[in-house]
Order: C-alpha cells, then sequence, then structure tokens
C-alpha cells in the first residue's frame, strides 16, 4: 500500500519523509523515483541497521542525530 502511494503520487526530486521505517526495502523505491528521503526513527540501533544496509547495496546516506 505504502509502495503504491508512493508510485503514484510522488515526484522525482520530491522529499520523502518516513516515520519509522516499515520496510528497508522502501528505500530502493525512493531511490528508483529519483528522490530524497529523511527517516525519523526513535530506535538508534534500527537507524544504524537501516543506514548500514543502504550503505552496502551502493546508497548515500547521511546520518543526522540527535543529543536527546
Amino acid at each position: 500500500m505504502v509502495e503504491n502511494s508512493l508510485e503514484l503520487y510522488t515526484n522525482g526530486g520530491e522529499t520523502v519523509l518516513f516515520s519509522y521505517l516499515l520496510d528497508p526495502a522502501l528505500l530502493l523505491l525512493v531511490d528508483r523515483l529519483d528522490c530524497d528521503c529523511a527517516i525519523a526513527e526513535p530506535n538508534p540501533l534500527r537507524c544504524e541497521a537501516v543506514i548500514q544496509a543502504w550503505t552496502q547495496t551502493g546508497g548515500q546516506a547521511l546520518s543526522v542525530t540527535s543529543n536527546q
């Protein structure tokens, strides 16, 4: 359902924001659509795992952390 919505309503160059990342494979779709992506994930370990998986598939990631 999320995938279909992204494909139908997102244009290249737009920024996609995920609050919680349901499926890291969504990053591949966002990349294929030529969009930027920001993820608001409260679990730092999950963030690191997603970033690591993304960079291993050739993606470029900018990690921004909060000092709360």
